[in-house]
């Protein structure tokens, strides 16, 4: 049971703490879920005491797995020493997906009797269920049940550690289990001790405490496509695999064949495939003392190199990559999709969402198919639209719905990273909950001055009107972004997309952010966003301009800009291709803009010349809400864009996206993508 202090506080384990933790790195944590009547960091872990159990439960919900001085922490609520008085069955349940949570599998069990500890480790887990339970018929109807769309493994554990919930005996390793020596000195840290910085595998004590997670997605699908659990003896069976990757070719300039290892591969249960026939040939080794690397057959122009991180496109060029600066950006493979590489900055909004007649525009002021910022005029519409109106509460803001419809594309977490500003209040919990569901790494920076931003969608029709009180989000810092943890995202980020709203909001960080782009030589994207941006924000617009590689924007966005700058043209492909031309500081590539056109062709303006790419026309009973059409778009392009794709493949994508978005209500989705270039 979780355990309470005399005086009736909450009393809450943090666990997997860095060695330099302090108190002063966790109180403030879990301040902003209620009061911390005590708090206590005892080597790599400690205990937190808060005033009532909601403010504890709310704080395990929202800080289990936040990253402290480079490492997730483990939060859950505190056992006795001495553990629960009714003996525990423990239960291995495995097959999760990246997006199930404690909860859902404690709900499950729940019905077979007490659960006591429910743990999600990766895509596996623990469940104590008291041994007075059903835990044969839990076991029995559980396994293979659908849970998020795969089905789950249930089994007693095997594991000889933590039979018990909770720490089990105090003078042991929380890490290993075992006594005699403090967790940071922990064998199962590595060769020589110390923090276990790569997880919890490795064969010191002659077996691994957890089982292995599962395939990847690929082999987990045909793995599971056979009877109840698949046929296991096609795991390594390649046949049927369309995917045209050589899975085992890595591309680095310079590698060795498998003819050429000799005795290194000796010993193996298994022997190397054969290469396949349509493979191109090694390129030979570049004679000694004949110049640099780069002169010789393995550079490929100023970003590839003999000891590059970026395998060169293949030679063939069957159209997934060009030679463009913008492939250079490609990773070696698909799979290589690590964690941070898309940063994302913006206005963090919980949107209100109703429909409502002309009258209500009217009333204040409001036009269709537009977006403002709220004056004072505006303030009493939201609480109407909650009172009189059945409004739908939905996590928005442009940026972050871009990088929520991204990570629905990528399908591995904390690829993105998001970053704004919002209260300390329940709104913020719940855009934070549904962002961090979503697959982003949310790294709000929170303030009490101002409550959590909202954004009235006013729906007449197929029309959307938009009225954003930005509240809390105006008042972003830049010192947020210099924080260490943050810092460090940022210098480990490749790409990074900025909304134009931002500019109203702090264009102090938007050229931090765009002038470390620059001098790093990564890619600085960024969008229009609205009409009266262009007009009332152009200084700070123009300021940040010459740094933007990739320019978003829509038909209405396109004719304000023009307008504002004295184009002269209402032509949009003349204007796209005015903008493309404009003072740009990073000379090693040009800017790329592209203007959509709801249900006309997106525009490319690239390497002064323009390309329309036709948008998908859906019948007028599909469309529901063209609100989020523009942040699917952006989120589909740049999921593409990360993985090394050509911008025509990226557009396709982007319009792939805003066609399944603009047939649901708000910017969701559902169900796994099935884009196809």
């Amino acid at each position: 049971m979780p355990s309470f202090s005399s005086v009736g506080t909450f009393k809450i384990f943090i666990g997997n703490l860095a060695d330099k933790t302090a108190n002063g790195d966790i109180k403030p944590l879990f301040e902003k879920y209620g009061k911390v009547v005590e708090c206590d960091v005892v080597k790599n872990y400690g205990f937190v005491h808060m005033e009532n159990e909601e403010a504890g439960r709310n704080a395990i919900q929202n800080l289990n797995g936040h990253m402290v001085h480079g490492q997730p922490i483990k939060c859950e609520a505190a056992k006795s020493r001495k553990g629960p008085n009714t003996p525990t069955t423990k239960i291995f349940v495995g097959n999760l997906t990246d997006n199930t949570k404690a909860p859902q599998v404690r709900e499950l069990f729940a019905k077979y009797g007490t659960v006591v500890e429910c743990d999600i480790v990766r895509n596996y887990g623990f469940v104590h269920l008291e041994a007075t339970g059903d835990v044969n018929d839990a076991i029995k109807e559980l396994n293979g049940q659908m849970v998020d769309g795969q089905p789950m493994k249930v089994q007693i554990s095997t594991s000889r550690v933590r039979q018990r919930p909770g720490m089990g005996d105090p003078e042991q390793c929380y890490r290993c289990g075992r006594g005699g020596h403090w967790s940071k000195e922990c064998p199962k840290g590595g060769m020589g001790g110390g923090p276990d910085r790569n997880g919890f595998r490795d064969r010191m004590f002659g077996r691994d405490p957890y089982p292995p997670p599962p395939p990847p997605p690929f082999l987990r699908d045909r793995l599971m496509g056979g009877g109840r659990f698949g046929d296991y003896e096609s795991y390594y069976d390649r046949r049927g695999f369309e995917d045209t990757r050589d899975l085992y070719e890595r591309r680095f300039s310079g590698m060795t064949g498998p003819r050429d290892m000799g005795s290194s591969m000796r010993g193996l249960d298994f022997p190397m495939p054969p290469l396949p026939p349509s493979r191109d040939p090694m390129p030979p080794m570049p004679p000694l003392g004949m110049g640099s690397m780069r002169d010789s057959g393995f550079s490929r122009g100023n970003e590839y190199g003999m000891f590059s991180r970026r395998s060169p496109p293949p030679s063939g060029n069957n159209g997934r990559f060009s030679r463009g600066m913008y492939e250079d950006f490609s990773r070696d493979s698909f799979e290589e999709r690590r964690e941070g590489l898309l940063l994302g900055m913006g206005n963090p909004l919980l949107d209100i969402s109703a429909t409502v007649d002309e009258d209500f525009l009217k009333k204040y002021d409001l036009k269709p198919n537009n977006a403002i910022l709220a004056e004072e005029k505006h303030k009493p519409l939201y609480d109407e639209l909650i009172e009189q109106y059945h409004a739908d509460f939905i996590a928005g803001g442009s940026v972050q719905n871009s990088m929520r419809v991204a990570q629905w594309f990528l399908e591995k977490p904390n690829i993105t990273i998001y970053m704004g500003c919002v209260g300390k209040d329940k709104y913020s919990k719940i855009l934070e909950e549904r962002a961090r569901s979503s697959g982003i790494n949310v790294r709000y920076h929170y303030t009490d001055k101002e409550t959590t931003g909202t954004c009235a969608v006013l729906i007449t029709g197929k029309e959307r009107s938009l009225c954003a009180n930005l509240a809390a989000a105006n008042c972003f810092c830049p010192s947020h972004i210099e924080e260490p943890e943050n810092k460090k995202l940022i210098d480990s980020a490749d790409y990074f997309y900025i909304s134009g709203f931002f500019l109203t909001v702090s264009p102090e960080t938007i050229q931090i952010i765009a002038k470390h782009a620059f001098e790093k030589n990564k890619l600085f994207t960024m969008n229009l966003s609205a009409p009266f941006l262009c007009e009332l924000f152009k200084k700070p617009m123009r300021a940040a301009l010459p740094y933007v590689d990739i320019l978003f924007g829509n038909e209405t966005e396109a004719d304000a800009f023009a307008k504002a700058n004295d184009f002269q043209t209402t032509d949009r492909k003349e204007i796209a291709l005015k903008i493309s031309r404009m003072e740009k500081i990073n000379d090693k590539r040009k800017r790329i803009v592209i203007i959509t056109q709801g249900e006309g062709p997106v525009i490319l303006a690239r390497d002064n010349t323009v390309t329309e790419f036709p948008a998908e026309k859906l019948p007028a009973e599909k469309v529901i809400d063209t609100n989020g059409a523009g942040d699917a778009f952006v989120g589909g392009f740049l999921a593409q864009l990360i993985q090394g794709q050509s911008i025509e493949v990226c557009i396709k994508c982007g319009i792939w996206a805003a066609t399944q978005i603009i047939q649901k209500s708000g910017c969701t989705y559902e169900g796994k993508p099935n884009f196809a270039p």
